[in-house]
């Protein structure tokens, strides 16, 4: 094409595809490939033919394209803004994942195939991990794209940065099990149980929580006065290298008023006894006045479990049983989603999952509609 006449050149590959490319001014010998291969060599010199107008109307740097992905990745990171915990995980996975296989590499050497072949050895044994390394590294590439560094994302794995579903069922703890917990906890650490359950909270929100984010008040129902209570979820405590850090919820869905069960309130009032007047003060508390840490939590909880006879149930769990309740009650997907501070439906239709009997005791109630 007589338009890129002196500007890079085109190689039919042994696949019979066509790949462009252009050297970089001042660059010696380096060179950008074109993102992809073409199926004629028409269409590689359209593209070679574009990217010259680019170029000299200022549109792309085709010197940009030779930054080291290291760069890029760091700079990335410093430039966004994050919460604590992720971004310790982002560094952590840029650090120790992407950097050693891509640190040196140029943006613009960054090919589809080397990705796709770096994917298909990644984290074989985690799944999960796996995927969020990969969405991770596609994010990095796709924010490149948008600085004009790149003229396509080389990520192009189809679902691979989808983290897979659950494949286990999520265990639950009866009512019987999460008293017997309760009464096996130290009492300072009694309420986080309850709330977990009953509230649906997560340990980062219960850390967090302050006397004043516990409201009580009465209504007046039918002439007589009934004990009312929510929970002010509006924080988290973060926990990053021994160093805790209070911050807001990751998403809006996060911040949120939960109405507490009844049953729950008393325990809530005894709790608020014990712990002092200040609205400032933190429901749990070490006795350095710091929030409890996850290990500290651990070492009594499993303790509490095993005594109960579910060695099994972890503390999340606790959450898992609290949105199961809620939907045995006859709540609603929006009322679980909103109860539970979820963002979409899927992720509040993981946890309905129904107590093991009490599908039978559905049926029963659906044919008494009839008989």
């Amino acid at each position: 094409m007589a338009g890129r006449r002196g500007f890079g050149g085109v190689r039919k590959l042994p696949s019979g595809r066509y790949q462009a490319y252009f050297g970089v001014p001042g660059s010696g010998q380096e060179r950008v490939n074109a993102p992809t291969t073409f199926a004629t060599k028409k269409a590689a010199d359209v593209w070679l033919a574009e990217q010259q107008t680019l170029i000299e109307h200022r549109k792309i740097n085709p010197e940009a394209r030779l930054i080291p992905f290291e760069d890029y990745a760091r700079r990335w990171l410093r430039q966004r803004r994050l919460k604590i915990r992720t971004r310790s995980d982002y560094a952590n996975k840029i650090e120790h994942v992407l950097i050693p296989h891509w640190g040196t590499t140029a943006l613009g050497a960054i090919q589809p195939e080397a990705v796709r072949s770096w994917y298909s050895m990644l984290a074989p044994d985690a799944p999960t991990q796996r995927a969020r390394i990969y969405a991770l590294f596609r994010t990095i590439l796709a924010t490149a794209v948008d600085d004009g560094l790149l003229d396509g994302n080389p990520c192009r794995v189809k679902g691979a940065g989808q983290s897979p579903k659950p494949k286990h069922a999520v265990v639950i703890a009866t009512p019987s099990e999460l008293a017997t917990i309760e009464q096996e906890m130290p009492e300072g650490y009694r309420l986080m149980v309850t709330l977990a359950a009953w509230c649906s909270l997560r340990f980062a929100e219960l850390d967090a929580l302050r006397r004043k984010d516990i409201q009580l008040w009465d209504d007046l129902v039918d002439g007589r006065s009934v004990r009312r209570c929510k929970v002010l979820v509006v924080r988290n405590a973060n926990w990053d290298h021994g160093r805790v850090h209070f911050e807001t919820p990751k998403t809006d869905a996060g911040t949120r008023e939960v109405t507490v069960p009844p049953h729950v309130i008393p325990a809530i009032e005894a709790h608020l006894e014990r712990i002092g007047s200040s609205p400032d003060a933190l429901l749990f508390a070490r006795p350095d006045g710091l929030p409890v840490s996850r290990e500290s939590l651990r070492n009594v909880f499993e303790k509490a479990r095993v005594a109960a006879g579910r060695p099994d149930l972890r503390f999340y769990d606790l959450r898992h049983t609290g949105n199961t309740y809620a939907a045995v009650a006859g709540a609603t997907l929006k009322e679980l989603m909103e109860r539970a501070g979820h963002t979409t439906a899927a992720m509040a239709m993981r946890y309905q999952h129904v107590a093991e009997g009490r599908d039978i005791a559905l049926a029963e109630r659906m044919s008494g509609l009839v008989l």
